[in-house]
């Protein structure tokens, strides 16, 4: 039965697509059954939402990083607010938390400074259009 060589090389190759197939079943499975607890989120999720000593950068989303970015130009163009350190980061929930020095805030308007607040939010207009 097994003597024909392409009937082996089959017989393999249907064999490493179930099993594909079936490992991926499993990992959605688990995606979708799981929470997202401290415990049971990856590293680097955990590392995200506490604080990062000697100036590094908590992890956040490539579109978060950008906007970021965006409210970094103009914070700097504020002189009353140049010396403002901010960083956006990624929960354990995976939500977007915003640090403000070393404080943490969940939403913008959340943020005690109005002037801050508004330039979040005109930053986060400005990658809309530029990406729309």
């Amino acid at each position: 039965m097994f003597s024909n060589p392409f009937l082996v090389v089959s017989v393999f190759l249907l064999s490493l697509l179930l099993l594909a197939l079936l490992f991926g079943i499993v990992m959605q499975r688990r995606r979708r059954g799981s929470k997202a607890t401290p415990a049971s989120s990856p590293d680097w999720a955990q590392s995200a939402s506490k604080p990062v000593s000697s100036g590094g950068e908590r992890i956040a989303s490539v579109i978060s990083e950008q906007i970021e970015d965006l409210v970094k130009a103009r914070i700097q163009a504020d002189p009353t607010l140049r010396d403002l350190k901010i960083d956006f980061g990624t929960s354990a929930d995976g939500s977007l938390e915003i640090w403000i020095d070393d404080q943490r805030y969940n939403d913008v308007d959340s943020i005690p400074d109005e002037r801050i607040q508004s330039m979040i939010q005109e930053a986060v207009t400005a990658y809309n259009q530029s990406t729309g």
